[in-house]
């Protein structure tokens, strides 16, 4: 079990002491080693940061700190999971010419998203939550494993895009209102649980099994845009366009 934590977004303030309490707020699910990445804004892309606590499983050197970028710096994830056939992708990998520094199924699952984008989805084997910055765009790509094993929540606006691997972190940045949810609570009292994407917390979301989201910034705003292979619907919700794909690459064609 590992955790991750970020924010995107260009108007918060003091985002390196936030993402720290965010990585406090998950210490329990990663307590053999931490790491943090921030970008700041350069008027093209959002400022963005990325947290990580480690439980080390695989490879337990320090090749596998996260976040982890590429070697040419181009992608960085923040990854909490385990990819059961990493081996396999890993030697078909080496066969396309891809070299690695790490044995990490981390590294293998971050060279086959800068390989295929979010058609990678379609050949893990495993559990797995992450979240991947294209360092050149400033575009941010999460998605969350088909069973929904692995946690992954999110809070957005029309400016700001928080996610992490539990509610806590989300609250502990100050930038989550401390709501209760109405149709969380009723669905609790009911039936004992919450089903997703709904939560306890008002506003925030779970991503739901088997769904990516891509979050991109230009002018101030972020554009959310969510999809599962298996489906083909559009939803709109208030002033973002929440779509769903069938199948498709990272430049969003089917």
């Amino acid at each position: 079990m590992c955790g991750i934590a970020g924010i995107v977004g260009n108007r918060v303030t003091e985002i390196d002491v936030r993402l720290a309490r965010m990585s406090r707020a998950i210490l329990h699910r990663g307590p053999d080693d931490e790491g943090q990445s921030i970008w700041p804004s350069n008027g093209r892309v959002p400022q963005t940061a990325f947290a990580h606590r480690r439980l080390s499983i695989i490879d337990l050197s320090e090749a596998g700190h996260q976040p982890m970028s590429t070697s040419d710096g181009r992608f960085t994830i923040t990854y909490n999971g385990e990819i059961y056939n990493y081996r396999v992708l890993r030697r078909e990998l080496q066969t396309q010419g891809v070299r690695f520094t790490s044995q990490s199924d981390t590294e293998v699952l971050l060279q086959l998203y800068a390989l295929h984008g979010a058609a990678c989805l379609k050949l893990l084997r495993g559990m797995f939550a992450f979240a991947i910055r294209n360092n050149e765009t400033g575009d941010i790509f999460i998605a969350r494993d088909h069973l929904g094993i692995k946690p992954l929540y999110y809070y957005h606006t029309e400016d700001l895009f928080i996610f992490a691997s539990e509610l806590r972190a989300l609250l502990e940045s100050e930038l989550v209102p401390r709501r209760l949810s109405q149709s969380g609570l009723t669905a609790y009292l009911q039936t004992g649980s919450v089903t997703g994407p709904g939560t306890m917390v008002a506003g925030v979301r779970s991503l739901q099994p088997g769904h990516y989201a891509r979050i991109r910034g230009a002018g101030g705003e972020l554009k959310v845009t969510s999809g599962e292979r298996c489906s083909a619907r559009a939803l709109p919700v208030g002033r973002h366009r929440f779509e769903r794909h069938c199948g498709v690459d990272e430049s969003g064609n089917r």
